[in-house]
């Protein structure tokens, strides 16, 4: 019953668990002791014992404070532990979706993830806990009024278990059906994600396309099939509920006639029948726990599903298996590589080396594979067959980490995370505020900082909207610098830029690759002309290589290219 997926974790709260079960057996056992003092009331009451009632009554009183007490001390210790709980396991599997391989990511459904890293986890969480709640529940308000209804009397007593079996009937009945409705219901709310998320990510396209209207059609039906899906699973709750109320009162009105016999034949009290009533209530209210829990629990397994593909998810490893020393080379050696089974690869053995230092350019059509070198280099995808090196270390002995510690990989879509100017450039490293106007001075950044109000401390949102995509190129630079590499990746860093400022990164990269790998995917003729050696790409492999003098003259493909260009 209990979802073994995250459970483990709700014992990282042992002691919070342990005052929970604690609150929650304490409550029971006064509550279990309170009908028989009630019934005992109810016969002072008709007995006229008036000396006997008042101690009866005091008992009462106080074991009614004492239950509700205890009540509201398990609701709160319950939420308590539930939003504890449910923040760990969505760290942790956060965790795991960042750490996660970027192959295996790339093709997750955004609305999905969203939808799992939140109403999916605290679903399971409460569920678990409900569980452990529920269970305490019926070994002690179930048992308990079982043995105590039979000791009130047991005709009474057999006539429930008679009843017994019509609440179990119920749902073993529509079990099936409620999953039917959950798994319908939690594909519409991915879809309902993921659809927000993209219509956010795409109002410039739509408003200049005006399909606002088309949109919001489509919105409005996907809101609406998750309505009805929502509707008939209320309908069904409803039904369950309904029939489960139907069988309790002709439950009552039976217990009732029977009693009444038994009191006019001085076999029963009126107390008893009220303690025989309480206990008989709780019965039925355990057994009707437990099987909600069961029909649950069909709703629960989708859940855990759907999270069991996160927590499976291959991590990057963050250990390091080699100390590499100063990379100065790097060889791909005929690698193949297609993103998805099936299709045709986009590398086709290629074959590629760099030795040295020096300011590298990779070139080509689109489609010819430079971006996709650039994400095998730095371990976001493994080739299907052949070898890549980094000095001597085939790919195959070093990890994530090894790797990445030694590469710098700026892509042409800036990076920015929510916050100050100064935060984007600084990311996780203490770097002082006088190196950075240095080297935002040096990138061409400083003079349009020095005309915001707030400087470096200007505040940017996650897609940095606030500013152009030429400043955020210049951004992405300057953070770049300050953390270098052995070997540094720009993937068409200039394309926003105009050409004075083209050509001031394009020195920059010159100068860096003094001492250090530089390659640089781009278009533009700057950033080809003024690198050291340039790789010409066609149809996954290397067509031609040379220095840009050689290229012009010897390499027709690569003179068409920049014509194009």
């Amino acid at each position: 019953m209990i979802k073994r997926l995250n459970f483990r974790y709700i014992f990282k709260f042992k002691l919070t668990l342990l005052i929970l079960v604690v609150i929650i057996i304490l409550g029971i056992a006064l509550n279990s002791y309170s009908p028989i003092v009630y019934g005992k009331i109810i016969d002072e009451v008709t007995q006229g014992a008036d000396h006997i009632l008042r101690i009866e009554l005091l008992l009462f009183g106080v074991l009614n404070l004492a239950i509700l007490t205890l009540s509201s001390l398990e609701s709160i210790v319950a939420e308590y532990l539930i939003n504890k709980v449910t923040m760990y396991c969505q760290k942790k599997l956060y965790g795991n979706v960042i750490r996660a391989r970027f192959c295996d990511l790339e093709n997750m459904d955004l609305g999905s993830l969203i939808s799992n890293l939140t109403a999916d986890i605290a679903e399971i969480i409460g569920f678990n806990i409900n569980a452990i709640t529920t269970l305490i529940f019926m070994i002690m308000n179930v048992i308990f009024p079982f043995v105590l209804i039979f000791f009130i009397n047991k005709k009474l007593a057999l006539i429930t278990m008679l009843f017994l079996p019509i609440q179990t009937l119920v749902y073993l009945v529509f079990k099936k059906k409620k999953k039917e409705f959950h798994i319908i219901s939690k594909n519409l709310d991915d879809q309902y994600y993921q659809y927000i998320v993209d219509s956010v990510d795409n109002i410039p396209n739509i408003k200049l396309y005006k399909i606002e209207k088309y949109f919001e059609s489509k919105f409005g039906d996907i809101a609406l099939k998750s309505y009805n899906t929502t509707f008939k699973k209320s309908i069904l709750n409803t039904l369950i509920s309904g029939i489960n109320e139907i069988s309790l009162n002709i439950f009552s009105l039976i217990i009732i006639y029977c009693s009444a016999r038994l009191i006019s034949l001085n076999e029963f009290s009126i107390g008893g029948l009220v303690s025989f009533g309480i206990y008989s209530n709780r019965l039925f209210e355990g057994i009707d726990s437990l099987q909600k829990l069961k029909l649950n629990e069909q709703e629960i397994d989708v859940s855990v599903e759907r999270l069991n593909a996160i927590e499976s998810l291959t991590l990057d490893n963050y250990e390091s298996s080699e100390v590499l020393r100063k990379v100065d080379r790097i060889f791909f050696e005929k690698v193949f590589f297609a993103y998805d089974a099936g299709e045709s690869d986009v590398l086709k053995g290629l074959t590629l080396q760099i030795s040295g230092n020096g300011f590298y350019s990779i070139v080509g059509a689109n489609g010819s594979g430079k971006t996709t070198i650039f994400k095998l280099l730095v371990r976001f995808y493994r080739p299907q067959k052949g070898t890549i090196f980094m000095n001597e270390s085939s790919y195959e002995k070093l990890t994530e980490r090894d790797i990445r510690s030694k590469i710098t990989y700026v892509q042409k879509k800036a990076f920015i995370v929510e916050g100050s100017i100064l935060d984007n450039i600084r990311l996780d490293k203490d770097i002082s505020e006088e190196k950075i106007i240095n080297i935002c001075d040096k990138v061409g950044l400083k003079e349009f900082i020095d005309t915001l109000p707030k400087g470096l401390h200007t505040h940017l949102s996650s897609n940095g909207q606030e500013v152009s995509s030429g400043i955020l190129q210049k951004l992405n630079f300057a953070r770049a610098i300050l953390h270098k590499s052995d070997i540094m990746i720009f993937d068409e860093i200039s394309s926003d830029l105009d050409v004075s400022s083209e050509v001031k990164l394009c020195q920059i990269m010159k100068e860096l690759g003094e001492n250090r790998i530089v390659i640089s995917i781009s278009h533009r003729i700057n950033a080809i002309s003024m690198s050291d050696y340039i790789y010409y790409l066609s149809d996954g492999k290397v067509e031609s290589e040379g220095e840009f003098n050689e290229l012009i003259k010897d390499s027709n493909s690569f003179k068409k290219m920049l014509s194009l260009g």
